[in-house]
């Protein structure tokens, strides 16, 4: 055996060893105690929050800006009234309700106005409007009021009576047709 096989031997000796060595992973670190809670900021005016953090609201979304009703003058010359049917749901009966477009009527404890009434319902930028005064989108503002509150104030559309539809333990509106002059 020469000097130079004994290098060697040793040398994959050294890496056998070594390499079949158990290595050991340090043991984990103990846990760290939690990081109070960071008050959330509060504006200078507001006074500093003692003991337990509270919920703080969550923002609410913005507000839409409330849109001008623009009712054309050909509609206003053009109809004079809608028909709402008004069902008791106690009773399972409903009424046909003829109501002038300005005008109130009452049926059991309900006090029913119809604002406005537009037939092809188009909403822009800043206004409701009726972009013709053909029947494509009928719509009518209605205002519900029960024992001298409203309950309700919102389009009632005939094509799309599930959209901002009347609720009410009793009684359900929707718009059913509409008059001409």
């Amino acid at each position: 055996m020469t000097l130079r096989d004994i290098f060697a031997l040793g040398a994959v000796a050294i890496l056998t060893v070594s390499g079949c060595s158990k290595k050991e992973e340090p043991p984990p670190a103990a846990p760290k105690a939690a990081a109070p809670a960071k008050q959330p900021e509060m504006p200078p005016s507001h006074p500093p929050a003692t003991g337990a953090p509270q919920a703080q609201p969550a923002p609410s979304a913005p507000t839409p800006a409330k849109r001008e009703i623009m009712v054309p003058e050909e509609v206003k010359n053009t109809w004079k009234a809608v028909v709402l049917q008004v069902t008791d749901k106690s009773t399972n009966t409903s009424q046909d309700l003829t109501v002038d477009v300005g005008q109130t009527s009452k049926v059991g404890g309900l006090d029913i106005t119809v604002d406005t009434f537009l037939p092809a319902f188009t909403m822009t930028g800043d206004a409701l409007t009726s972009s013709s005064n053909e029947t494509t989108n009928p719509a009518a503002k209605v205002t519900v009021k029960e024992n001298g509150q409203e309950i309700f104030s919102a389009f009632l559309f005939s094509m799309h009576p599930d959209v901002h539809p009347f609720q009410h333990e009793k009684y359900s509106i929707i718009l059913k047709d509409f008059v001409k002059k």
